[in-house]
């Protein structure tokens, strides 16, 4: 274990305000890859490439009770959560690949559910990890 500095954290209670980063979901099969989870939220990453060039992706954030879990969202997926409130219990399903014109790699296509009577979910703290 760690040493610890400062002081005492058993003398506090805590409130995180930072999470650490969530595992990556990857849908790979059409019609077969499926995740549900706990919308939390999206956020925008900008980061410069190697060629020194400024880019930007959209990150869909979901907890499940295995975790953090990540989505990189492309188009689709970001329009699709566009309405959807966060602690809102959703499923995604990879329904299948769409070719556009022009483009070399096929879109991903994906259905997007809300839980009836679950939309919005309360998480207590003292169920909270950590």
């Amino acid at each position: 274990m760690a040493d610890i500095v400062g002081y005492d954290p058993s003398a506090y209670e805590w409130e995180t305000a930072h999470e650490e980063a969530g595992d990556q979901i990857v849908f790979d099969t059409p019609g077969e890859d499926e995740y549900t989870g706990l919308y939390l939220g999206q956020e925008e990453i900008t980061f410069t490439d190697p060629k020194g060039e400024e880019k930007t992706f959209t990150q869909l954030r979901f907890r499940d009770p295995e975790g953090l879990k990540t989505i990189n969202a492309g188009y689709e997926l970001k329009e699709a959560f566009k309405n959807i409130p966060e602690n809102t219990l959703t499923r995604i399903r990879y329904m299948k690949d769409v070719r556009i014109q022009g483009q070399a790699s096929p879109m991903k296509s994906f259905r997007v559910d809300t839980a009836k009577g679950a939309v919005k979910v309360t998480r207590r703290a003292d169920s909270q990890e950590g």
